[in-house]
Formats: C-alpha cells, structure tokens, sequence
C-alpha cells in the first residue's frame, strides 16, 4: 500500500490524561485513519506489556513511579472502523535504569506528541491469531 505524507500536528496532552486513550480521541477529532507519531515526555505512571508467543498474550508490567519517556513511536491505524493505536514506549527511572515495552496505558505528567497523518488509503489491521496486524500486500 502506498501511502503518502499528509497534515502533520503538534499536540500538547493534558496532565492527567491517558495517553492511548488522548491519542485515539485525537485521531478520531481530527479524521486521521492511517498516521504515526513520537513522542517526550513523563508520566506518573505507566503499564507496559511484553508479548509471550507462546501464551498468545501480554505480560503486563505496572510501572507505579514516575519516569521520563526516553523514546516512544508508535502509528495509528484501524480495528472496525475505529482507530487503533499502537504504540512502544522506553522509560527512564529515576537511578537511570530503563524499563520498556509494549505501551498500554500511561497517566500523563507532560507529553507532547507529532502526529504524522499518512493518505492514500485506510490501513486496516486484520486478526491473525491473537494479535491484529497490517495485512501482508
């Protein structure tokens, strides 16, 4: 699927929000179907997830301390005509260790967001197996 660049947006999420929830509310507001973003920031806290192949699910890690996010991408696609957000997170602690993974949820300290819109066609995540992914083409 070719897709192009699109609008391209500069967010400042609220303190207190949940980022993933921010994210979807944004693309919906703003009618972006296929997009992708990066992110800086802090949060309060976060829970991460790390996929075990052989369960078929989430490990999820509670991350309850405040941590600055190193590094966060994610993109934003579509699950039933709604958009899914999908996005990987490395936060930092406070004695510099790095925790990272599959970002969940995350209450938001300070976080500011480029939302990268991408036109040409909806990209729509089918099910395969137990994870919703791009369609292979």
């Amino acid at each position: 699927m070719e897709l192009k660049p699109g609008r391209f947006f500069l967010i400042r999420v609220p303190s207190g929000s949940e980022l993933i929830s921010y994210i979807k509310k944004c693309a919906e507001d703003l009618g972006i179907s296929v997009g992708i973003f990066w992110l800086i920031g802090s949060f309060r806290r976060a829970k991460i997830g790390f996929f075990m192949e052989e369960e078929g699910s989430y490990r999820t890690i509670d991350v309850n301390e405040f941590t600055e996010v190193i590094n966060a991408s994610g993109n934003i696609s579509s699950i039933d005509g709604e958009p899914f957000i999908h996005a990987h997170v490395a936060l930092g602690r406070m004695d510099g260790s790095c925790i990272g993974g599959h970002l969940i949820e995350g209450e938001v300290f300070i976080v500011e967001v480029w939302i990268q819109e991408l036109i040409g066609g909806g990209l729509k995540r089918v099910k395969e197996g137990s994870l919703y992914l791009w369609p292979l083409e």
